[in-house]
């Protein structure tokens, strides 16, 4: 995903989540790499992905993996749980 790709993606989840936080929980650097595990919250209120707002609070774990050179992201992936947001908001039914 390019500077670009990343800048829409971030626009969608702002439009469709309101109130959004970014939690810290640990974070490890090493070299040029930080790793950073944290816990997003947000609200939903706007569509995402086709599913309409659910005004349901949200709360998802993630890691985040980011590469620097001379002082700036040169790269960034994150892993989130997209399955448990999709439950939170409706667009999957719980598990058993």
């Amino acid at each position: 995903m390019n500077a670009d790709e990343f800048e829409g993606m971030a626009r969608m989840f702002t439009a469709s989540f309101a109130n959004s936080r970014h939690i810290i929980e640990s974070q490890l650097a090493e070299d040029d790499w930080v790793v950073t595990r944290l816990i997003w919250t947000g609200l939903h209120v706007g569509d995402f992905s086709g599913i309409p707002a659910s005004q349901k609070p949200v709360r998802i774990d993630a890691v985040a993996h980011d590469r620097f050179v001379d002082g700036r992201i040169a790269e960034h992936r994150t892993i989130i749980d997209v399955m448990g947001l999709m439950v939170q908001i409706g667009a999957l039914p719980a598990a058993a």
